[in-house]
């Protein structure tokens, strides 16, 4: 057993306790401790994380259709005879796919309406009927 200097009554009781029991006392165990930089990477990652959802799922987008250019569009494919009602039918149909499939946070509105400040967007089915997102809320 391990020899301890022993100063004062409390530590001579606790000797003498130990040597009749024969129990070593617990002794202080290190502590992991965690360094400033840990906490401030950690803290950054957390938060660069938490604005990359934010912004994928729950920023509010605003999405700017040109409708107008894209039944004009139509209408002159139609006229031209390039298409016929039925390929009218299924365009009209895929654009509105396009526009229902939206994510939640995005609201719709028409090319009419917004005067600058838009990025194009085209949609999946074709040059016909381009999108445009610009950033901004609800």
């Amino acid at each position: 057993m391990k020899e301890i200097r022993i100063e004062g009554p409390e530590n001579k009781a606790k000797k003498a306790l130990q040597d009749t029991l024969e129990i070593p006392f617990p002794q202080k165990k290190e502590k992991m401790t965690v360094g400033y930089l840990d906490v401030i990477v950690i803290a950054l990652m957390v938060a660069f994380l938490s604005l990359a959802v934010y912004d994928q799922y729950f920023a509010s987008r605003v999405m700017v259709v040109d409708l107008t250019g894209f039944v004009k569009e139509q209408k002159e494919l139609f006229v031209q005879g390039k298409i016929n009602e039925a390929d009218l039918f299924v365009r009209f149909a895929q654009f509105q796919d396009f526009l229902s499939k939206q994510p939640k946070n995005v609201t719709v509105i028409t090319k009419d309406v917004v005067l600058s400040g838009s990025k194009e967007l085209q949609n999946p089915s074709g040059s016909a009927g381009q999108a445009t997102v610009v950033p901004g809320k609800k």
